[in-house]
């Protein structure tokens, strides 16, 4: 989606953005509605036991097989559910009620049942595929006459409060499987939050076309990976009376799951820069990479400031754009960030394909 601002001369390029309402979410995702389901869109806590998901996970693989028979050893068993429990109750997603399927990069699980009363929750998941955390969300219908309260996955800090583990995903085979335990916050009620846990487990994943270039900023930082979830995408032009351009600022930003940021800004576009390597310090106003670090709060909220959160790092290092492939211009990076003189993070093999 582009936007212009014609007072600023902005363009703003938006991908894969934290808030995105839930219909959006299940657009995304190629997930239809399912009927007798009305949409309205808008602690810290602690791994939890899940033997008791295991138990329900063994009865439901039992079940599925005695249905299926036992005439051909060739039949594969056939797994398709999550196991979920919301505010002490459990429920249990399976089948035509269970959504998975993989795009652009980003696996979108979602579940539904056709009776409101029946499962009370509509659950969602995007994550990357290494398990980072894109998204989560949950539509309450437990409360009648009101709109379904939209608990999400914290907007800056996902990790710290919402654990993925024993992810394992095959794009060949088309399974995942992962457990899942962890705090989300009601859309600007960050006082309000509602604590789920559970596993997913499929053999059953469904692969959607692409159609654009996926975008991706990733590095190490001092031995821990970083992997964008969201990235933001702008270019501010200034401009004289007449219309001459004085200046453009170009600025692609990718944000991780536990709250660092990584931006490129340029001179020019970035498809429009000239291939080769370009060298920055702390006295650089162009053509650099920074890093940020969220010294904010758990929550979650749709279109808020919150720059004042942010602790931007002196930063010196280098990138270099190395190809131009197709919609997709290819590049790395490497840099040290400082606080006072004293190196705070070291980033290694830094990666952009945007």
């Amino acid at each position: 989606m582009l936007t212009y601002d014609t007072d600023t001369h902005r363009k703003i390029h938006w991908f894969h953005h934290f808030r995105q309402p839930a219909i959006l979410f299940e657009r995304l995702s190629g997930f239809e509605p399912l009927s007798g389901i009305k949409i309205d869109l808008f602690e810290t806590t602690s791994k939890m036991d899940l033997t008791k998901f295991s138990i329900q996970r063994w009865i439901y693989l039992v079940m599925s097989s005695l249905i299926m028979g036992c005439n051909s050893e060739d039949t594969p068993t056939i797994s398709n559910y999550m196991i979920v429990e919301i505010d002490g109750n459990e429920f249990t997603y399976a089948d035509e009620n269970l959504s998975v399927n993989e795009n652009c990069n980003f696996i979108f699980i979602n579940g539904a049942t056709a009776q409101v009363d029946d499962k009370r929750f509509r659950l969602g998941f995007q994550l990357t595929k290494s398990g980072k955390i894109s998204e989560v969300y949950c539509l309450d219908f437990s409360v009648s006459g009101i709109a379904a309260p939209d608990y999400r996955s914290a907007d800056f800090l996902s990790s710290e409060v919402f654990f993925i583990n024993n992810f394992e995903y095959s794009e060949s085979e088309g399974t995942l499987s992962f457990d899942f335990d962890g705090v989300l916050y009601e859309l600007d009620k960050k006082e309000s939050s509602k604590r789920i846990s559970g596993r997913v487990e499929t053999n059953q994943l469904q692969f959607i076309d692409c159609s654009i270039s996926p975008r991706q900023i990733a590095a190490t930082i001092d031995q821990q990976p970083f992997e964008s979830v969201e990235i933001e995408g702008e270019t501010v032009t200034t401009t004289e009376s007449q219309g001459q351009i004085i200046s453009i600022q170009s600025s692609w930003v990718g944000i991780s799951d536990d709250g660092f940021k990584i931006s490129i800004l340029t001179s020019a576009e970035l498809e429009d820069m000239t291939i080769g390597t370009y060298s920055f310090s702390e006295n650089s106003s162009k053509n650099r990479v920074t890093l940020e670090k969220y010294e904010g709060v758990y929550e979650a909220v749709i279109f808020e400031d919150r720059n004042g959160a942010w602790k931007e790092f002196v930063c010196r290092g280098e990138f270099r754009i190395e190809q131009k492939v197709n919609d997709s211009v290819v590049g790395i990076f490497s840099l040290k960030a400082y606080k006072n003189d004293e190196v705070i993070y070291t980033i290694t093999n830094g990666t952009f394909s945007i």
